[in-house]
């Protein structure tokens, strides 16, 4: 595996979505990005790559080759770092999110530069008669091309990195990618039987696909794994990972009243699951999104609008107080935030941290990570 001593790494992970680090803290360390760059698992642009954004092709359609080396140049750097990091990628992202239209026939286009590309969907259920005929499987176009893309990606990759699974998109989210959005948030309040049926037909569609996926990956994660009881339990890894994002624009009786029941439900289908947020609303939804049973742990987000962020290590207290011992994963702290953090006793137990550095170097990093593992949180 690309990582110097995985096994204890895992322990570590394992330990935390048991619930058994109340008061410890997992912490892997990245490189600031660049002016520019997207989100915080988008690869960053090779070398003389077109990063002309115009309609292309789905790049994990045309390009795998291409994206699995760069998936093992990226962990190949951050190998030798002593941290709780572990070698992952995300091949099939750059099908974005509307396969979710496309998969049940919908009419999707992809647009992006060489490095990545996302995808975007005309309305597939304009009228709500149209409800029952939807209809998913693998006799779909869309659905034969990814998991074909998929099966390719576990062919190239070596037994050095996981594979996470694709983003869920689910409940309100869904709506969306099928209706568009104004209609699927107008559908809240006008048409809320038949939202809740989509939804309903959401949970056994985004199982179906989830079940899927981990036929063909969940194999290859065991073997990086070396049957470490990590590639049955980690977030992404080998439970899905939904979200709220679709929410974030409705009050907050609209995600009670449709949407809680049923990402309980189908991550009760899948043994547990993960909930991705943004910091817009995160304090808000938190409240709602720890009442699911078999959420295994919640991704905490501190966006807001661009170039704007949470005081995160401030609201970290809230968090914990909110969440109780459910683990809180990927906060994100830029390394002076992390340093005062630690200095004060400020990072909550029971979670799991990203620092973003100026530099990685990895002496440095090993001093940190000696304090991080004799570090403990009192409230």
């Amino acid at each position: 595996m690309y990582k110097q001593s995985p096994v204890p790494v895992m322990d570590r992970h394992v330990a935390l979505y048991r619930r058994q680090m109340p008061d410890q803290i997992l912490v892997h360390f990245i490189q600031e990005k660049k002016p520019g760059e997207i989100g915080d698992y988008i690869p960053i642009a090779t070398e003389g790559a077109n990063t002309l954004w115009t309609e292309r092709s789905c790049r994990s359609e045309t390009d795998m080759q291409g994206i699995i080396e760069e998936i093992c140049r990226e962990n190949l750097a951050i190998a030798k770092l002593p941290d709780d990091a572990l070698p992952a990628g995300y091949p099939t992202m750059h099908f974005g999110e509307s396969i979710f239209s496309g998969m049940l026939g919908g009419d999707i286009r992809f647009i992006g530069s060489d490095s990545y590309t996302c995808s975007g969907a005309e309305p597939l259920l304009k009228n709500w008669d149209d409800l029952p005929n939807l209809r998913y499987g693998m006799d779909v176009p869309l659905a034969q091309r990814y998991f074909q893309a998929l099966r390719r990606a576990v062919q190239l990759a070596p037994p050095d990195f996981f594979f996470w699974h694709f983003v869920t998109i689910d409940t309100l989210n869904l709506a969306v990618e099928l209706r568009g959005a104004d209609s699927a948030y107008l559908d809240t309040v006008m048409y809320p039987q038949q939202l809740r049926e989509l939804m309903r037909f959401g949970v056994d569609y985004t199982y179906w696909f989830y079940e899927q996926e981990q036929k063909i990956i969940g194999p290859h994660n065991l073997a990086v794994a070396e049957g470490h009881s990590y590639a049955c339990e980690a977030p992404y890894i080998s439970r899905p990972w939904s979200s709220v994002d679709a929410y974030l624009l409705c009050d907050s009786r609209v995600y009670r009243e449709l949407g809680m029941d049923y990402h309980a439900e189908f991550f009760r289908r899948c043994g547990g699951g993960l909930m991705h947020t943004h910091g817009v609303r995160v304090l808000e939804m938190m409240e709602m999104i720890v009442e699911i049973a078999d959420l295994t742990a919640v991704q905490v987000g501190r966006d807001l609008k661009e170039g704007l962020e949470l005081p995160l290590l401030d609201l970290l207290p809230a968090l914990r107080k909110m969440s109780g011992d459910l683990p809180l994963v990927r906060c994100l702290l830029w390394e002076d935030e992390f340093e005062q953090g630690l200095r004060e006793h400020r990072l909550v137990g029971g979670a799991h941290y990203i620092v973003r550095c100026r530099t990685l170097e990895a002496d440095r990093i090993k001093r940190w990570m000696e304090r991080v593992y004799e570090y403990r949180w009192y409230d």
